[in-house]
């Protein structure tokens, strides 16, 4: 008898199978609407929104809550295998939200970018595309312009010349002979 009962339902089987996939297709076209609309709204909300800072612009100075201090900069510079670099000079950087580390390591001065959280640190670059500067090699040429020699100032009485000697481009080659 339990064979007979069982009969119906397995003429029916295949309508509930179709019934359940229709039913689960909807649920799931209903899901992907849903996700589609929430991603239009976030998407439509950032771009709306403006810049995010924590004080109105011009309206706190940034200094009175975060400091950095050469203190704090020694342990950061050791982890990023600069154990023997010099702390030159730390200053608020033109990016907001960041510290400019003026640094020396072996003979070579450069500038590093902290962030306020202290947890991120960065060579740069930095661009600043509305200008067209590059933010971060300006200050590394202000750190070395005592480094750069002004060739009309150098004497090449002694030197080996290579090439035409009233070229209109000149390279200038130091060796030590001994």
């Amino acid at each position: 008898m339990k064979l007979l009962e069982s009969i119906p339902f397995l003429f029916l089987s295949p309508f509930l199978c179709y019934k359940q996939r229709m039913l689960r297709a909807s649920y799931v076209e209903v899901n992907v609407r849903v996700l589609r609309i929430a991603a239009v709204v976030v998407v439509v909300a950032v771009f709306l929104s403006g810049p995010a800072y924590a004080f109105k612009e011009g309206g706190q100075n940034c200094i009175k809550c975060h400091t950095l201090s050469e203190k704090d900069m020694i342990p950061m510079l050791e982890k990023v295998n600069l154990q023997g670099a010099r702390i030159l000079g730390i200053q608020m950087s033109p990016i907001k939200g960041l510290w400019e580390v003026a640094v020396e390591n072996k003979n070579q001065k450069f500038v590093i970018y902290v962030d306020f959280s202290k947890k991120y640190i960065g060579p740069g670059p930095f661009i600043d595309y509305a200008n067209k500067r590059d933010i971060t090699r300006e200050r590394n040429e202000q750190l070395n312009k005592d480094r750069k020699i002004d060739l009309s100032k150098l004497s090449l009485e002694n030197a080996l010349i290579v090439g035409k000697a009233d070229a209109p481009i000149r390279v200038v080659v130091f060796t030590d002979p001994g």
